[in-house]
């Protein structure tokens, strides 16, 4: 089993993603609501979506909708999946609709699903965890490869709005002002952080893609709480605005990799970078998301790259985090984020 620890810095000038794990707890739902029916078919071409915010980052790996099928004989499953989401405008107004590939998807065999038209809940696990970010919206997408389906509906869902697809999800031109389908997404906290950071700065969520964060190892620490040694080789012109945190993710395979998004209180300005201390001096460590927005991703590996000790011993230490920077001397950059 790898244990990361890891002590990560937040910006200079600006600071700043496996397998399913348990489904525990649920987030974003609508479980009722005014005249519940199901007015909408989803069946061949005929894809449909409900979109849905997200007040506060977690990751999930499950969802739930209420449903029930059209016995036409034809079998097949009902398709599942998480995806991301983007503006459009309609006649009635401007809504959210499904953008791009799926992050995650499962699928539940029709044999499973009841025929009676009252419907019923069933949980798709999906095949990734993924991690849902604050502020931002997202789309459980349905489709079917065989029998009809009937998703439960009903007025009118808040946060969120329902969509139709007429090509199998790969485009979204309508969307529905009233009627909302009924869904519940779930996940698993355990695998999340969230740090309130040394400086005042805010919280910040740390999100693994793999193994999960000891939530009893999390410390915030300050520039002077690090060592002598690391406080003299600051990179220059560095402002870690947020702090230093200090965290062990566990449960991830010895030797592994291990890619950790963190979301920040403020935007990451474009050209920040990674650095950790280890070894007598400062690394660079690539970033894998630093497009301006107030998430970046890292990856740690045990034994390589942003483990400390160097040892394949199923910890991984790193002191570090983004910033805005003037390389100096004694500094090492790896890898070119």
């Amino acid at each position: 089993m790898l244990a990361l620890s890891v002590i990560a810095a937040a910006p200079l000038m600006t600071l700043y993603t496996g397998g399913v794990a348990a489904v525990e707890t649920q987030y974003e739902n609508y479980v009722s609501g005014a005249l519940e029916g199901a007015p909408f078919t989803t069946f061949g071409w005929d894809y449909h979506a409900q979109t849905f915010w997200v007040s506060a980052s977690h990751n999930v790996n499950a969802v739930q909708l209420k449903m029930y099928r059209q016995a036409f004989g034809l079998g097949g499953s009902a398709v599942v999946s998480i995806r991301a989401t983007e503006g459009a405008t309609f006649s009635w107004g401007d809504a959210e609709v499904p953008m791009g590939s799926d992050l995650a998807g499962g699928s539940i065999s029709m044999a499973s699903i009841t025929t009676s038209t009252s419907g019923a809940w069933y949980e798709i696990l999906l095949s990734d965890t993924v991690q849902l970010t604050a502020g931002k919206e997202y789309a459980v997408v349905v489709g079917s490869t065989g029998d009809p389906i009937k998703w439960k509906a009903a007025k009118t869902y808040l946060n969120g709005n329902a969509a139709a697809s007429l090509d199998r999800g790969a485009t979204w031109p309508q969307a529905d002002p009233e009627y909302d389908f009924l869904f519940q997404v779930w996940g698993d906290p355990e695998i999340t952080g969230s740090l309130a950071t040394a400086t005042g700065s805010g919280v910040v969520d740390i999100m693994p893609d793999s193994g999960e964060v000891d939530v009893t190892s999390m410390q915030a620490l300050d520039l002077s709480e690090l060592s002598q040694e690391a406080q003299d080789s600051v990179p220059l012109s560095g402002d870690f605005v947020h702090g230093f945190m200090g965290f062990d993710i566990t449960g991830v395979v010895a030797g592994g990799s291990v890619t950790v998004t963190l979301i920040f209180p403020d935007n990451v300005g474009v050209g920040s970078q990674y650095w950790k201390y280890y070894g007598g001096s400062w690394v660079r460590i690539p970033i894998g998301s630093n497009d301006g927005d107030n998430v970046i991703t890292i990856t740690l590996v045990d034994g390589g790259l942003g483990d400390s000790d160097g040892i394949d011993d199923g910890t991984i230490r790193d002191p570090g985090g983004p910033a805005m920077i003037l390389f100096g001397d004694g500094f090492e950059e790896v890898g070119n984020g």
